[in-house]
């Protein structure tokens, strides 16, 4: 079959070389996605499962769950797992359906079970006739690329667990529905029009493909072409995100689509040793996770699309969150950092998924990997042990984000997050461009440049507002011109579709320095903005001190003259001291505010986000906290200097007092500590403790 492979290849270059839509360039770079090779170890040959576990793993499964019938009743499928076939076997089924029915193939691989074979065995014709998922080329366009994606990776992991355990009649089946299912992804892939490199909706049919390709390369004479190619395309894939491992589409899309692709990516490895867990972004995921986690892990810095959304029926989009604001835990997947610390080793990643254990329901993804290799995620939430490295706290270059807490393991640590850099990283800035296939699709990135949140005490302090349907600077702790955020105002998907990104790659972080007792950097974020404004200068200087001062100095500059607002974000309503006073109160913590300015405008009011997804059909307006909004005179310079001190509610506000010595200097005082911060000749902000 080499030989009928080469043709293939030949002939896909020869009709990409040769489109209208392809120049030469765009015709050689997708060119080199049909190059390399892909070849199951030979151990792995012929030996099922494979793809995340092994037959030890199994019987170490079953011996456990023997023992333990209660957890494997648990993590067994539920009631949305036990889908009936459809009544006309040829129907199209989603391909999440098939996700569902895995989970049932791994419970009865792990305890057996008549009622769960029974099922599955109804299934066989439909797996024989069924319809494969489709998308024709048009990834982004749809879901129909995501359900792809999910049909490949369940059917593909039901094989592996059943081939040699299960009937042959259903392998079979399993088998057709496989096959047929690749060769519709992998021809849509192929014809498609460009490639989002970075988005999920192209990296999830592609880790479909890929692990589907691994369960069947030693088999199948198509699965080695389609390995080659999702192999690729994957890399392609990470290549495109964030160098430093930070996710810039959010916590909520990283778990969402790290369960298929560092899936693919283990599955890669273990079936042909290709180890892709020592090289960005993956190799640096762990202090993503750990840092994207707020102290107790309970909750996440909810940069970007995260969180709940607007659903169509503009009826189940908040499902709780929203009463209050953050009142409900994160929802995050547990299943792909299991898989990174498996792989990866090392004690700090299973110390972190020890302590941020799973408080409710699991994720599909999640049970199919405990009922493969037993519970080796805790049941319930242990403290870390105290641990000195890394460090809590590390700065994202590629992304421009600072995170800082007090300590590992208290959940009752201060912690902070700070951002400006490009929206999706300075890696990927320099690099779409270089390839005429990629179209950028940033549409979960927010206008959030210098932004920052801030958690204290179990509590947000100053929040963010998590997905949204329009993304607006208005709903993030920045800065606003004449009432207008970055970019040109609030958008659905186009947020960053008005410059190339050769200017958005000049937001950038620079004077980033941090210890035990303090963060400090400096924000320049001026190209986020429209260039109709002839903004020179937006710069914002931050400085924290023991988790327990905060200090943030705002310059703008303009060649017209403009009104600045500047925006602070909290889950309760902010009250007015007067003489520029402000407090914020959040269940036992408060943030005190003290601005050093005059001539402002202040006023608070609820913050109001559109989640709607289609806001001109299906408009859905939800309240997400409060926000304090300062307003500064029309100039053409402008500077806001605000101090914060972070209280418990048995403190006393006038115990913070913030008092400008002069221009260079300014002396913070809590009753015990006095804090004196230093305005350095080139704005950056220093500080001693008295």
């Amino acid at each position: 079959m080499k030989n009928a492979g080469a043709s293939f290849l030949y002939i896909i270059i020869f009709l990409l070389a040769s489109g209208a839509a392809c120049g030469d360039a765009d015709s050689s770079s997708r060119g080199q996605l049909f190059e390399g090779a892909f070849s199951i170890r030979p151990e792995a040959r012929g030996a099922h499962p494979r793809l995340f576990a092994d037959e030890r793993d199994i019987v170490r499964a079953v011996a456990f769950y023997k023992e333990n019938p209660a957890l494997l009743k648990k993590y067994g499928p539920n009631q949305n797992d036990l889908h009936q076939p459809p009544k006309d076997p040829s129907a199209k089924v989603d391909g999440s359906v098939f996700v569902s029915l895995a989970r049932v193939a791994c419970a009865w691989r792990a305890g057996g079970g008549d009622e769960y074979m029974n099922l599955l065995m109804s299934w066989r014709e439909t797996l024989e006739k069924c319809a494969p998922v489709a998308f024709t080329g048009k990834l982004v366009k749809t879901v129909e690329d995501l359900r792809a994606g999910h049909a490949l990776t369940g059917l593909a992991l039901m094989y592996d667990v059943l081939k040699d355990a299960g009937p042959r009649e259903l392998a079979h089946a399993l088998r057709v529905a496989l096959v047929k299912q690749a060769g519709q992804t992998y021809h849509d892939l192929i014809t498609a029009d460009y490639y989002p490199y970075e988005q999920n909706h192209f990296s999830i049919p592609v880790a479909g493909l890929l692990t589907a390709a691994c369960a069947l390369a030693d088999e199948h004479e198509d699965a080695v072409r389609w390995g080659i190619w999702a192999k690729n395309a994957l890399r392609r894939a990470f290549d495109a995100l964030p160098e430093d491992g930070w996710f810039f589409e959010g916590a909520t899309y990283w778990s969402f689509t790290a369960q298929f692709t560092i899936g693919a990516a283990f599955a890669l490895d273990r079936t042909t040793g290709e180890n892709w867990f020592d090289r960005p972004p993956l190799r640096d995921t762990g202090l993503y996770l750990a840092h994207i986690h707020t102290p107790g892990s309970r909750h996440v810095f909810d940069f970007a699309d995260c969180g709940p959304r607007g659903d169509a029926n503009s009826k189940t989009g908040q499902k709780g969150y929203d009463a209050p604001w953050h009142s409900l835990a994160t929802d995050t997947n547990f299943a792909a950092p299991l898989l990174l610390a498996r792989r990866q080793g090392g004690a700090f990643l299973r110390d972190w998924l020890r302590e941020a254990a799973p408080a409710g329901g699991l994720w599909r993804s999640d049970a199919v990997l405990r009922l493969l290799l037993a519970p080796e995620l805790p049941e319930k939430s242990v403290p870390s042990p105290a641990r000195a490295e890394p460090p809590p706290w590390h700065y994202f270059p590629d992304t421009g984000v600072v995170h800082w807490r007090a300590r590992w393991g208290d959940p009752q640590a201060t912690a902070l997050a700070f951002k400006s850099g490009p929206p999706a990283g300075h890696r990927y800035a320099v690099n779409q461009p270089t390839r005429p296939e990629w179209r950028s699709s940033l549409g979960h990135a927010h206008p959030d440049a210098g932004s920052f949140i801030l958690f204290s005490k179990g509590v947000f302090l100053a929040n963010d507002t998590g997905y949204v349907g329009i993304k607006e600077t208005a709903d993030h702790n920045s800065i606003l011109v004449d009432g207008i955020g970055q970019h040109k105002g609030g958008t659905t998907w186009g947020t960053f579709r008005a410059k190339p990104q050769s200017e958005y790659n000049m937001i950038r972080m620079e004077n980033v320095r941090m210890g035990p007792d303090f963060a400090a950097a400096t924000a320049i974020f001026e190209a986020a903005y429209d260039d109709a404004l002839q903004i020179k200068e937006m710069r914002r200087d931050l400085l924290l001190v023991q988790g327990r001062f905060l200090v943030i100095r705002d310059r703008m500059q303009s060649e017209k003259k403009h009104s600045y607002q500047w925006r602070l974000h909290t889950d309760k309503q902010p009250a007015s001291l007067g003489n520029g006073r402000f407090v914020m109160e959040n269940g036992p913590a408060r943030l005190v505010l003290q601005n050093l300015d005059t001539g402002l405008a202040a006023k608070t009011a609820p913050t109001i986000v559109e989640v709607s997804l289609t806001p001109k059909t299906a408009s859905q307006k939800f309240q997400r906290g409060f926000h304090l909004e300062l307003s500064s005179p029309v100039d053409e310079k402008m500077e806001f200097l605000n101090a914060f001190c972070i209280q418990s509610t048995d403190e006393t506000p006038g115990a913070f007092q913030a008092v400008r010595i002069d221009e260079k200097t300014l002396e913070l005082r809590d009753g015990s500590t006095i804090c004196r911060v230093t305005i350095g000749d080139d704005g950056q902000l220093g500080h001693s403790l008295q």
